[in-house]
């Protein structure tokens, strides 16, 4: 399984809403050029909700044959339905993505039993690695370490990404977690910490934008470069916190927009980021280092 970063990649979009593959492939391609460690498509960051079956399948298959192996390539499949996201496995796993991330299923608020009996389902039916994504804010409900464990006993479900920002409990996971079982970062605010206490790698939102020193930050904290890796976090501290000060992806998008790579596209019910932040997101970028992007 991949140590480092995985960039939870954004959907490019046109200015009327309509995917806009010719950016895609420049995304792609700046995420090769700049050696990031891995792409998650259809996470939150994407924007798989508002996407058609037809799009999402398109995307993944483009972005498979832009990549052609050269690093990997994580999906986020899951859904609240077990039968839904059964089928959904089984055509990534057929297209050949490396990893399918499936989160808690949301809104419906399963018990834990029901939450343990759905990824058990999942995991029967298909051979590809099940990362379960535990996003409590988001879904309304919050896995609990107990069936955390119950699951690290299935042999195709080998990790968890945890998307909430409590350090102090996710080293409590991961000192009580088997050694194969494999703990990702959700959160950018906390991926060092996680990392030096112990996590595989993050899943970022601040890897759309510099691949490479997420890449870097993860390389030295595995490597015990402490004082370096602390120090990359430092110059991006601030941005990880402005790319959350509305609905992700809407600032992310925005900045991506700034360094042109895409256009200002996004669906509704999200809207392009509001003008009020404009500037202290153009700060953080400059603090940070980022700037135009010409491939």
């Amino acid at each position: 399984m991949i140590s480092g970063c995985i960039s939870a990649l954004v959907t490019p979009m046109k200015h009327d809403g309509q995917v806009d593959l010719v950016s895609l492939d420049r995304v792609v391609d700046y995420h090769l050029a700049e050696e990031s460690d891995g792409l998650l498509l259809m996470g939150s960051t994407g924007e798989p909700a508002l996407l058609t079956e037809e799009e999402r399948r398109e995307i993944v298959t483009r972005v498979l044959k832009r990549v052609d192996g050269k690093i990997p390539v994580w999906v986020g499949v899951g859904s609240n339905s077990t039968r839904d996201s059964i089928v959904k496995i089984k055509e990534m796993e057929e297209i050949g993505v490396d990893v399918c991330l499936c989160v808690v299923p949301y809104y419906l608020k399963p018990t834990q039993k029901g939450i343990y009996e759905h990824f058990a389902s999942l995991s029967s039916e298909v051979s590809c690695p099940i990362v379960i994504y535990n996003i409590p804010g988001r879904v309304g409900v919050d896995i609990s370490l107990q069936t955390l464990l119950d699951l690290s006993e299935i042999p195709n479900i080998v990790g968890m990404k945890e998307g909430t920002n409590n350090v102090e409990r996710a080293i409590h996971w991961m000192h009580n977690f088997p050694k194969n079982f494999m703990f990702y970062a959700g959160d950018d605010s906390v991926s060092l910490p996680s990392i030096l206490m112990g996590a595989k790698g993050c899943v970022s939102v601040t890897g759309n934008v510099v691949p490479r020193l997420m890449h870097d930050m993860c390389d030295c904290a595995f490597s015990g470069q402490i004082s370096r890796a602390r120090e990359i976090n430092s110059s991006i501290w601030w941005f990880h916190r402005f790319l959350f000060i509305e609905s992700n992806p809407i600032p992310v998008k925005w900045v991506l927009s700034e360094m042109g790579l895409i256009e200002p596209g996004i669906r509704l019910p999200l809207t392009w980021l509001s003008a009020e932040h404009h500037d202290n997101l153009r700060l953080a970028m400059k603090q940070a280092g980022i700037k135009k992007v010409c491939l």
